[in-house]
């Protein structure tokens, strides 16, 4: 399940598809950007098999809670733009992002913010060069 619909209870979306899984329609699920408490809820309808989640050197932020309920479920990760949405490919492409790139919306991106990133990229650059 790409995203969680806000209106709809996540068990209720499990059981519809649990049905097809018994149906034999589909195999598995997984769930892409879910909380903790998603993941357990729905993991408690019908195992979850694995989640989607933005995963690199600049993202963070789910190895303190959703990796732990996901190692305690047996629920595989599948990381999402592992190279920070093009920071690691290469430092200098940053400044020619075309005006209508999509990723000049997200925060890291933002004015103030760009070369911040860049900064932490370069550390990110020097760190690896010096490890060979």
């Amino acid at each position: 399940m790409h995203r969680m619909d806000p209106l709809t209870p996540i068990e209720e979306t499990m059981a519809v598809l649990k049905a097809l899984i018994v149906e034999g329609k589909i195999k598995y699920v997984g769930l892409s950007e879910c909380t903790p408490d998603e993941l357990r809820r729905a993991h408690a309808v019908h195992p979850i098999t694995a989640i989607e989640m933005e995963w690199s050197l600049q993202s963070r932020d789910l190895e303190a809670a959703v990796v732990p309920v996901a190692r305690e479920l047996g629920v595989g990760i599948v990381a999402y733009s592992p190279l920070c949405r093009g920071f690691l490919t290469s430092i200098d492409t940053f400044d020619k992002l075309a005006a209508d790139d999509w990723r000049r919306t997200l925060p890291r991106f933002a004015d103030g913010k760009l070369e911040e990133s860049k900064t932490k990229v370069a550390r990110f650059f020097d760190i690896a060069a010096a490890k060979g």
